[in-house]
C-alpha cells in the first residue's frame, strides 16, 4: 500500500483480561458464588478475608454445606496473570457430644464425633442396681440409639452441631 507523507500511525494497547474460575475440593462439601469471574484485568490482586475473596472489585464467597466447615483457599497467591482456578477447601466437621449419665457414674463424659462417621468408642458408665443399655438422643431410651451397652457405636453421627446423649438404664430388681 501507499501512505501519505506525514501520516502518523498510533498503536492502541489493551490490557489482557482473564477468567478466574472457582471450584470446591469435595463434591457436596460446599459452594462458591459466583462460580467464575470474566474479564479480570492482568495484574489484579486477590484479597482474602476468611471465606471471602475480593478480585477486581468482585466478592467471592465460599459457603460450607451442613456438617462441613470451610478450611481455606488454594491457588490465591500472586496477581492474576493468566486464566486461573481457585479452590475453596472444606472438611467434614467435628462436634462435641456430651454424655449425660442419668444417674450413672464413671465412664466417658464427652466425645468429639465426626459428622457422618461412626461414634468413637467410649467407656460405659455404671450404676448400682441397673444395667446400662446405651446412649440415646432422648431420655429413657427414646430417640436414636448412638451407643451400644459395650460403648461401641450403634449409629453414625448425623446431628449438625453439638448435642447431648442420654444414658438408658434397666433396673435389675
Amino acid at each position: 500500500g501507499t501512505s501519505e507523507a506525514g501520516a502518523t500511525f498510533y498503536a492502541v494497547w489493551e490490557i489482557n483480561r482473564f477468567t478466574v474460575s472457582f471450584a470446591v475440593n469435595e463434591s457436596g462439601a460446599g459452594t462458591v458464588s459466583p462460580t467464575s469471574l470474566a474479564n479480570v484485568p492482568y495484574g489484579s490482586g486477590i484479597t482474602e478475608n476468611g471465606n471471602t475473596l475480593t478480585i477486581n472489585g468482585s466478592t467471592i464467597t465460599a459457603t460450607a454445606s451442613d456438617g462441613y466447615r470451610f478450611t481455606g483457599w488454594s491457588n490465591i497467591s500472586g496477581t492474576i496473570t493468566a486464566n486461573r482456578t481457585i479452590t475453596a477447601n472444606f472438611e467434614i466437621a467435628d462436634f462435641e457430644v456430651t454424655l449425660d449419665k442419668q444417674g450413672g457414674e464413671g465412664g466417658s463424659s464427652s466425645v468429639v464425633a465426626t459428622y457422618t462417621q461412626a461414634m468413637p468408642t467410649i467407656t460405659p458408665p455404671v450404676r448400682d442396681g441397673y444395667i446400662f443399655n446405651g446412649y440415646y438422643s432422648g431420655t429413657n431410651g427414646t430417640g436414636t440409639k448412638y451407643y451400644n451397652a459395650d460403648g461401641t457405636s450403634a449409629h453414625v453421627y448425623d446431628i449438625i452441631g453439638e448435642t447431648t446423649l442420654y444414658a438408658s438404664w434397666t433396673s435389675i430388681a
